[in-house]
């Protein structure tokens, strides 16, 4: 059932309604919905009606935002009086999508109309996006290890993707690890990947190294299981090696 209201528009007497089947999606879900256009008391001509995907990113006072992805649910109609039209569109959540995180990053559907050469929207901060299954068993895993998620940022990375941005995680470390490390923050690249990075503050200067690593399905299966022994493996790797300097 598609009854999830989250954006009206109003052009002069016609009115475009924003239906979804829901508002809660993870990473990698399709995004359904109908944009419902009602006519006026008068005939009306809509050049287009668009739908954009959009992620708030902010960061103390400054706020951007992002288109994710754009889609054409209608191109040029003619609703005449008091018609009722519906418009079916859907709008793939790549596996990196940044996820919903209060007053960090927010997501919400954008509704466009274009009437004549002026175009009207009403945007919702309505979506909440949750973790792939594969980050989620990461959160849960290293949330037992005593590594709780504290922050979310931006990650650019150095190499190309399609994507805006990548999401970076960052996790509070625990003792006894925190006399070798002073960050420790995770990467979702999609398709299994991640990278996880392990550094530390010395004089004033951050060391640190990259340690890519992947996910498949027996890894839901046996709850992290192989991944708290990854991550452990790490982790002993890195105190060892500074025990020896």
């Amino acid at each position: 059932m598609f009854n999830h209201l989250v954006a009206t528009v109003q052009m002069g007497m016609a009115r475009a309604d924003t239906l979804l089947e829901k508002t809660q999606f993870r990473q990698g879900e399709t995004i359904r919905g109908y944009i419902n256009l009602e006519g006026g008391q008068m005939e009306q001509i809509i050049r287009g009606v668009n739908i954009e995907l959009v992620v708030k990113n902010r960061i103390g006072t400054k706020e951007t935002q992002t288109i994710w992805s754009k889609i054409q649910v209608s191109d040029q109609i003619c609703l005449t009086p008091k018609e009722t039209r519906m418009f079916p569109f859907s709008i793939s959540l790549p596996e990196v999508m940044p996820i919903s995180f209060s007053n960090r990053f927010s997501i919400y559907l954008k509704t466009q109309l274009y009437l004549h050469q002026a175009c009207t929207f009403r945007d919702n901060d309505v979506l909440e996006v949750l973790p792939h299954p594969y980050l989620e068993t990461i959160f849960q895993v290293l949330t037992r290890m005593g590594f709780p998620l504290i922050w979310m940022n931006t990650n650019w990375l150095d190499f190309s993707t399609t994507f805006p941005y990548y999401q970076e995680y960052k996790f509070g470390i625990p003792y006894p690890y925190h006399f070798y490390l002073s960050d420790f923050t995770i990467t979702h690249l999609g398709e299994g990947k991640f990278i996880l990075q392990l550094g530390r503050q010395i004089g004033g200067v951050v060391k640190g190294k990259k340690v890519r690593f992947s996910m498949q399905q027996s890894d839901l299966e046996d709850e992290g299981e192989r991944l708290y022994l990854f991550f452990i493996k790490v982790l002993d790797q890195l105190i060892h090696k500074e025990q020896a300097i």
